[in-house]
């Protein structure tokens, strides 16, 4: 259990590691004291849910992997204006969480439970930079080329049975591995002219 005032006073504190604890919920006005909190790591512990907004003006690195996590309120992600790293691997998410921050540029969204994306909900990422998806539920990806910035798609372990579709022009590394595509064509790649890493391996082609 984590109390109101467990972290009274830590002006200064901008690391905070409480991963593999057995912290079922958090309400993070718990940690709205730590004004200079750059970096928070929640992993492993048997979380089902948070309440937010999370007020943490500074923080830069987010990681709640390897809980119970299902979704995430609307508002949730909104304070935090300078988030670059967010992990949330490992949960039970069936859809990508709304109203993600702007600044991100990484996002990991591995094993989970998501059976569609919706890029135009995340067309405000334009500084994305890397995407997770690996370990889904996946059948279909199709409108990457919303996020400008994106070099690397990761798609592995899916149930992927076509190429995706409109890709970013800026893409450099895309992992397709282990889902059942059986077929690939020149047009799929023809404007991805940044590619550097292909990987097609174990899938049906």
């Amino acid at each position: 259990v984590l109390h109101e005032s467990d972290f009274e006073g830590l002006k200064k504190l901008r690391v905070l590691d409480i991963q593999n604890n057995l912290i079922l919920a958090v309400s993070f006005s718990t940690l709205s004291s730590l004004c200079s909190l750059q970096s928070l790591t929640l992993d492993g512990n048997n979380m089902e849910s948070v309440s937010g907004p999370l007020k943490l003006p500074k923080l830069k690195y987010l990681s709640m992997e390897n809980n119970k996590l299902h979704s995430f309120s609307g508002s949730f992600f909104a304070p935090l204006q300078h988030l670059q790293f967010l992990s949330l691997t490992g949960n039970l998410l069936t859809k990508v969480p709304l109203n993600l921050p702007k600044s991100l540029l990484s996002l990991k969204l591995e094993r989970n439970q998501l059976k569609i994306i919706r890029f135009r909900d995340m067309k405000h990422l334009e500084n994305l930079s890397e995407l997770f998806l690996s370990e889904n539920q996946l059948s279909s990806v199709d409108g990457a080329q919303l996020l400008p910035n994106l070099t690397t798609l990761e798609l592995s372990r899916n149930h992927l049975q076509t190429m995706p579709l409109r890709l970013s022009a800026r893409l450099q590394k895309l992992d397709c591995s282990n889902n059942f595509i059986q077929r690939v064509t020149a047009q799929g790649f023809q404007d991805l002219r940044d590619l550097k890493h292909l990987f097609l391996d174990n899938n049906t082609v």
